[in-house]
């Protein structure tokens, strides 16, 4: 069926959005978001390019350093980390991090959202951040989730607000909110 879709002449009209419904339909079968442990191979993999690093963490060693990310990932009083990892037919291809505040229980991040390079611009990022909501939601539970990101990642900063976040507040980064 996905070969079909590919074969096919590009539909006009009001056929387009039942088109790309379709398709999103196809590859949200493939697709599977896994909590795991920390994969520092595989993260290291999608953050080989240190300029995906630095947008991604500011306060990132350069170039990918694992102690930092280890710390990061560590549970503390205060917080907890879930590390979430994109896959399709097996392989991963995205990683998306959720920071649950213990303090409030209705305070959760997004963090570190990445796509494998060769794979972006094809839709992977918008189904990588639902599927992380849809973890925040079934899961932490929590009623709205927050991210950061840098007005110079245009392409996440796009993906979030068509994703049905919002502006909060922030210049650089600027920090969204979604309700779940």
């Amino acid at each position: 069926m996905l070969s079909y879709i590919y074969k096919c002449e590009r539909p006009k009209g009001n056929t387009l959005s039942l088109y790309l419904l379709v398709l999103f339909v196809i590859i949200d079968n493939m697709l599977k978001l896994i909590e795991k442990e920390l994969q520092l191979e595989t993260l290291e993999h999608l953050y080989s390019n240190v300029e995906d690093l630095r947008l991604a963490w500011t306060k990132a060693m350069l170039p990918f350093n694992r102690e930092q990310w280890i710390e990061w990932f560590k549970e503390s009083k205060e917080r907890k980390a879930y590390s979430l990892y994109l896959e399709k037919d097996g392989a991963t291809i995205g990683h998306s991090a959720v920071l649950k505040y213990k303090s409030g229980p209705e305070l959760s991040y997004m963090c570190f959202l990445i796509i494998d390079q060769e794979l972006r611009g094809k839709g992977y990022g918008k189904e990588l951040t639902r599927l992380t909501c849809d973890f925040v939601r079934q899961n932490i539970p929590s009623k709205e989730v927050y991210l950061m990101v840098s007005p110079e990642n245009i392409p996440a900063y796009s993906c979030y607000l068509n994703s049905g976040f919002h502006y909060v507040d922030g210049t650089d980064p600027k920090r969204f909110k979604k309700l779940l």
